[in-house]
């Protein structure tokens, strides 16, 4: 929430817009659900991460946090600079 970032769920929880509604709820985050973008960026395995402006995007899939992933994004990504000011803004900066 703090940097504007959207978790997004390739199908419903248990089979059940309700289930599905009610996990969104007690995680009290924003969410959708986007099969379309798990196509789009090629995850086949969770958690993954994507950071994407236009025609470009960062990936980074496994066991590794936010932080974790906007921290190297920001060092060696296509968006290093948007990267970098969202680890910037996720610590407390602007």
């Amino acid at each position: 929430n703090r940097i504007g970032a959207k978790l997004l769920f390739r199908g419903l929880v248990g089979g059940s817009f309700k289930k599905t509604q009610n996990y969104i709820r007690e995680l009290g985050i924003v969410a959708d659900i986007d099969p379309i973008k798990f196509e789009k960026f090629g995850i086949s395995h969770v958690p993954a991460f994507v950071l994407s402006q236009g025609d470009k995007h960062d990936k980074m899939v496994g066991n590794v946090s936010l932080a974790g992933f906007l921290e190297q994004a920001g060092i060696s990504g296509d968006l290093k600079e948007e990267a970098a000011r969202l680890y910037k803004k996720l610590h407390g900066g602007q």
